[in-house]
């Protein structure tokens, strides 16, 4: 995703209709999402958090994500884009561990689970 891609996620997430509201809504001043449509600029490390916050993203690949953005030469631009790749795939894989834990407990608690026969998670997210 690129800096317009979020904003435009923001706006949608939060059924913000202007550019004026987004404003409003993240606190910014108005001449900020002009600056970052333009490609003037681009968020710095605090803003590419509180995006991340906003849109429920790991703040890894929102930060991975406009440094490719800005980077000047194609071998860096690159490299920050296979990070951002490898972030969301890896928050993926571990939003789905999550969940199928807490279904899991769940079952074990209501005893429809044996413990014993649990399917276990073999995936490592480092790797």
């Amino acid at each position: 995703m690129k800096t317009v891609d979020f904003l435009d996620a923001i706006r949608k997430a939060y059924g913000l209709t202007s550019d004026y509201q987004l404003c409003k809504f993240m606190g910014w001043k108005a001449p900020r999402v002009s600056s970052y449509r333009q490609g003037r600029s681009a968020f710095d490390e605090y803003t590419c958090i509180q995006v991340a916050e906003r849109l429920h993203l790991e703040p890894l690949y929102v930060l991975a994500a406009v440094a490719a953005e800005r980077a000047q030469l194609p071998d860096v631009r690159s490299a920050w884009r296979k990070i951002a790749d490898s972030v969301q795939k890896n928050a993926a894989k571990m939003a789905a561990g999550t969940i199928l834990s807490l279904f899991m407990m769940a079952g074990q608690i209501n005893g429809l689970v044996p413990v014993h026969s649990a399917p276990y998670v073999t995936d490592c997210i480092l790797c």
